[in-house]
């Protein structure tokens, strides 16, 4: 078996608000081999952000964050980690595509600037072979005329362009993990399947583990070797990308895919949805948080199911 690159056991995330604590992520466990895909997918608010932020504790200096459970990444526990310690693990270790490349690229520094920053932050290189570095990262990300564009600023190019600007950031100092979260939001098709083969291209020539976080099947169906499916916090099903979508066992699972247009399926009036709303995260109900959007809830539901055998439900074999 290929050894785990990336171990995360229990991971249990609180925040305290004025309404009271949100608990976000619950006991959530997963690994990741070398060059690896794996897909965090759910609706918006069922933890998947908030995990990915917890794995390098970018979310430990709000003092509202309550973090708990194991993360290692080659068998370093990193949750033990000072901010000095962790500062060489982000972007050396483990890298971070955020979802809105806007605010996440200071507007005011020129985009290779911002690449060079980051390689110098954990490599004392003479600024211009940084530079030199920032503009060999542009061109590997696929953008034309690199030297060029790695003097515009953030707001003069495009969509895209500022997607691949995070990515080159991303890989600057080849790291063991990247974490992309929502990589394709707001993005055309087109260059949503060019972010896509970019990912696909990267891990195959530098081995590099993916978590990739979405509520885009489609997305996960294109790169992803395996996927955890998230509601209310915790990981529901997790399967190979081939068994889940070809047959889900979880009823969220299973409405999440009905509710997405198939060309191979007869047109309908309208398409099927998941009754109800996600549960706001504030209590902790003791049995499955699903039921009450379940169509096949039972008496056993007020138990709360245990993942085993990649599937957290109480029906037989997982079938609705």
């Amino acid at each position: 078996m290929p050894e785990n690159v990336l171990d995360v056991h229990d991971l249990d995330v609180r925040f305290a608000t004025e309404a009271g604590t949100i608990h976000a992520v619950r006991d959530v466990s997963f690994s990741l081999t070398r060059g690896e895909v794996l897909a965090l997918v759910g609706e918006s608010g069922s933890g998947k952000s908030a995990t990915a932020m917890s794995l390098t504790a970018l979310n430990r200096a709000a003092g509202n964050t309550r973090v708990t459970g194991s993360v290692r990444l080659h068998g370093r526990e990193l949750m033990t980690l000072s901010e000095r310690e962790l500062r060489d693990v982000r972007g050396a270790q483990v890298a971070m595509v955020f979802q809105d490349p806007m605010t996440s690229l200071n507007p005011v520094r020129r985009v290779g600037d911002l690449i060079a920053e980051v390689i110098r932050a954990h490599d004392p290189v003479p600024r211009r072979a940084a530079a030199r570095r920032a503009v060999e990262l542009l061109h590997e990300v696929g953008i034309a005329e690199p030297g060029r564009r790695a003097e515009l600023f953030p707001h003069q190019l495009s969509g895209g362009m500022r997607q691949r600007v995070l990515i080159a950031m991303a890989l600057a100092l080849r790291p063991a993990v990247l974490v992309a979260d929502e990589p394709t939001t707001a993005l055309d098709v087109t260059i949503q399947a060019q972010i896509l083969r970019l990912i696909r291209v990267l891990r195959a020539e530098h081995g590099t583990s993916v978590l990739l976080i979405t509520h885009d099947l489609g997305v996960v169906a294109g790169l992803a070797d395996r996927v955890a499916v998230m509601y209310a916090g915790r990981i529901v099903e997790t399967a190979p990308t081939s068994a889940i979508l070809a047959s889900p066992r979880h009823p969220y699972t299973a409405g999440l895919l009905e509710s997405i247009p198939r060309i191979d399926h007869p047109r309908s009036a309208r398409l099927p949805s998941i009754a109800g709303q996600p549960p706001t995260l504030q209590d902790d109900d003791p049995g499955c948080s699903f039921a009450p959007r379940c169509r096949s809830a039972h008496e056993a539901c007020a138990r709360r199911p245990v993942l085993s055998d990649g599937i957290a439900c109480h029906l037989p074999g997982g079938r609705r």
